[in-house]
């Protein structure tokens, strides 16, 4: 499943999770993928070990900017299902945002998958 899965889910991470190397790494290990990930601040410790991708968005505070960028990134990968995996700080804007972004994305908590 987990070469299947390669070529059928496009994950995207919104914000930087709790143990940014930690949660990469498990996901990596589970996945042997690297998820792009959306966020204003990032640790330079992350940035180092090649991960994830990395998009540095000093917008993301906006909600209409937040969509646009996600809902672009959907739109990039239109053969894949795309997942969003989000952090607590974003929880907020999921939960005002959840009806626009359902149709593109499977939404998950960063919490709930790999808890640590």
């Amino acid at each position: 499943m987990r070469e299947f899965e390669k070529y059928l889910c496009e994950y995207v991470v919104l914000g930087c999770p709790r143990r940014p190397l930690l949660f990469f790494m498990k996901f990596f290990i589970n996945k042997g993928m690297r998820p792009t990930v959306y966020t204003e601040k990032l640790p330079f410790k992350s940035r180092v070990f090649g991960m994830a991708r990395f998009c540095i968005a000093h917008t993301l505070s906006s909600d209409n900017i937040a969509i646009e960028i996600l809902l672009r990134h959907a739109r990039c990968h239109p053969a894949k299902k795309c997942v969003l995996i989000y952090t607590p700080s974003y929880t907020n804007f999921i939960e005002r945002s959840r009806s626009k972004l359902e149709n593109n994305f499977l939404i998950l908590n960063s919490e709930d998958i790999y808890a640590s």
